[in-house]
Formats: structure tokens, sequence, C-alpha cells
């Protein structure tokens, strides 16, 4: 299993990657998806292949979804209700005790890119941090 631009997929025995969501839906629908269908998560979380959390559309209406005002707003309504925070984001590297001993390091006078060499993850993520501009909910 891997992650590509947030799409959860698996390579499969001839070396293809299959994508999980487009998979799940095929399973849903009982056929193979053609080139042209596009699996839509309903809520935008990329890594969310719930079957009930997918619709499968094409490139014209897809785009349309992802240009209507009152759906987007609804969309962000539903992300500031309930929010995806820290490890809980699909793909973070980092979790609330690497977060805790990255600002422990911070404090002793470690450079941030020292720090984010340790971790894995851009000096600007630990900038982030530093300034609490990201990772608030871990004191």
């Amino acid at each position: 299993m891997g992650f590509d631009s947030g799409y959860e997929y698996r390579i499969g025995d001839n070396g293809e990657t299959i994508y999980i969501h487009r998979e799940t839906m095929e399973i849903k629908l009982g056929r193979k998806l053609s080139s042209d269908e596009i699996v839509h998560h309903k809520d935008e979380i990329k890594s969310n292949n719930d079957p009930d959390n997918l619709e499968l559309t094409n490139r014209s209406d897809h785009g349309k979804i992802h240009c209507d005002p009152k759906r987007m707003s609804e969309i962000s309504l539903l992300a500031k209700r309930n929010p995806l925070l820290g490890s809980k984001r699909p793909n973070s590297k980092l979790n609330e005790d690497k977060v805790r001993r990255i600002k422990e390091l911070l404090n002793d006078g470690q450079s941030q890119s020292a720090i984010g060499r340790l971790y894995d993850v851009d000096r600007t993520i630990i900038r982030e941090i530093k300034f609490n501009r990201s990772w608030k909910h871990v004191k």
C-alpha cells in the first residue's frame, strides 16, 4: 500500500498501480471502470474509500462538482465541524509524540533544518510547528 497525491494505491500482481477508490467502485458496481469514469470522494478526503463516500461521475461533471460554490462551502463547513488534526490527517509523517519531541528540540536550540532532516520533513513544517501555526493542539 502507498499514497500518490493523497490517493491510496497498491501494486497489482503484474506491477500495475491499482487505486483503491477505483477498485472499491468497481467492486460496488460489479464491473471494471472505463478510463473516462471518475470516482469522486464526496467528503473530499482522498483516503476515505468507504463505498458510501464514493460516487461515479465523468470528467466534465467532476469539474463542475469542484467549482460549485454552494457545494464547496458545504464541504468547508463540514471540515470546520470535523477537522482532521495531526496524525488523523492522511499521509501525515508526524504524530503527536513526534511533535512534542520536535518542540523539545526547538526549545533546546536545535536548528529547524536539522530537526527536519531527523524527521524527514521540510524545515518549513518545523517552522510552522515552532510558531504554533500547525499542530496547535499539541502542547
